[in-house]
């Protein structure tokens, strides 16, 4: 693998779209641990990139907090640097999940399933 080079750290917002931010490589141990500062609103912009009315403001209190698992590298050839992102859940300063966080709605509608029926389900959701 190349250390140098960027990472993207991202996640799938209310509209369906892969939202992220590139960050060195070399910083990525750090965002594992401790997450990348995020504003709320831009979980609200539509597919379109126009942002709607939300509670939620840019003002803050939210971490992109990147998980290990869910890291995907790219070999773009010789000469290139390797290609990489990571998707992340969206955690709050208290380190509580976030109400807007779409990975966190997969995991709660997958544990009420177990709970409540039985089931065992494997799926995705993001593209």
């Amino acid at each position: 693998m190349d250390a140098k080079g960027l990472i993207a750290v991202c996640f799938s917002d209310l509209a369906g779209q892969v939202r992220g931010h590139g960050v060195p490589r070399t910083a990525i141990k750090d965002l594992y641990r401790d997450g990348l500062a995020w504003p709320g609103d831009s979980a609200t912009l539509t597919a379109f990139g126009e942002p709607v009315e939300s509670p939620w403001t840019s003002a803050g209190g939210l971490r992109l907090l990147p998980d290990i698992r869910a890291e995907v590298r790219i070999d773009f050839g010789e000469g290139a640097h390797d290609g990489a992102f990571v998707l992340g859940d969206m955690r709050t300063d208290d380190d509580q999940s976030w109400s807007g966080c779409t990975r966190s709605f997969l995991r709660a509608t997958l544990a009420a399933l177990k709970n409540e029926f039985g089931l065992d389900v494997s799926c995705s959701y993001e593209h």
